[in-house]
């Protein structure tokens, strides 16, 4: 099933992205390591997954490779923004499929229903490559799993139902100490970023009274 990636992605494309997703994760584990309240505090190491979440999406608004765009849209309940990735006429959504089980796709949201819907026609008969159409408007996911580092990331097309009909496992970046080194401001900043999300998150929420 590599074709139909590679119709919409370049090798560079898909390497970017699992670059991207792996920043992420090394933002959230630094935040972790500068602040004993999250590493060694279990409630604080409790929310490691839903800053994941923030770490990782943020860093995908950062994709270089030409073509590539962003916007943020909120849930059908109006309560939760997430971010959009675009590539022409393709729209990514990124996921993630917990830390050491691994489910086999995102949950349905009745606010991906339309983009879900894109991919209607995108084949006409499953498992046959020959057979697969490219549109001109196409839905993805991009899954990663893991808690401390990426163990997987892979992209996938979700059909009307929202469920994976074919994926395309992407390759582990494999980065040097050095190169390392010199992403550390990028770094402090996607973790300025998280604390700024995670703190207009709180004051978002209704007050509610302590409960003992």
């Amino acid at each position: 099933m590599n074709k139909i990636f590679s119709q919409y992605f370049t090798p560079s494309d898909m390497e970017e992205m699992s670059v991207r997703v792996y920043r992420g994760y090394r933002a959230v584990e630094h935040l972790f390591t500068v602040y004993p309240l999250l590493g060694n505090f279990i409630p604080g190491a409790d929310i490691r997954p839903y800053l994941i979440n923030i770490s990782v999406q943020y860093e995908l608004t950062k994709l270089s490779n030409h073509g590539f765009s962003y916007r943020i849209e909120k849930n059908a309940a109006r309560n939760c923004s997430h971010v959009q990735i675009l590539k022409d006429n393709i729209r990514i959504t990124a996921h993630y499929l917990g830390s050491s089980t691994l489910r086999k796709s995102a949950r349905h949201a009745k606010c991906r229903e339309p983009l879900a819907a894109l991919n209607e026609d995108l084949f006409k008969t499953f498992g046959n490559e020959e057979e697969i159409k490219v549109l001109d408007s196409s839905y993805f996911h991009l899954y990663y799993q893991g808690l401390k580092m990426p163990e997987i990331i892979m992209l996938a097309i979700p059909g009307t139902e929202q469920k994976g009909i074919i994926g395309k496992p992407l390759i582990l970046p494999k980065i040097e100490l050095g190169q390392e080194e010199e992403k550390t401001e990028e770094i402090k900043e996607t973790m300025e970023h998280i604390l700024k999300e995670v703190s207009k998150n709180e004051h978002q929420q209704p007050n509610k009274e302590a409960n003992g």
